[in-house]
């Protein structure tokens, strides 16, 4: 088993985000050289951020170093 963790804040890794988003592009979406590994609560700060540029709310991530 391999555990990774968190490319933000070195947490245990639950999710694999796309650096680049692949908007439906399915070569951008399995490219492993576009995956980072992020802890789910960095993962939904992360988009939280993207979406604030929209005027939404963003939260920070607790364990960010």
């Amino acid at each position: 088993m391999v555990v990774a963790t968190g490319q933000r804040c070195g947490q245990p890794a639950s999710v694999v985000d796309h650096i680049i988003p692949h908007r439906g592009d399915r070569a951008r979406f399995w490219d492993r050289t576009n995956w980072q590994p992020l802890c789910t609560h960095c993962h939904a700060s992360r988009k939280q951020s993207a979406e604030q540029q929209t005027g939404l709310r963003r939260s920070a991530c607790q364990f960010e170093k």
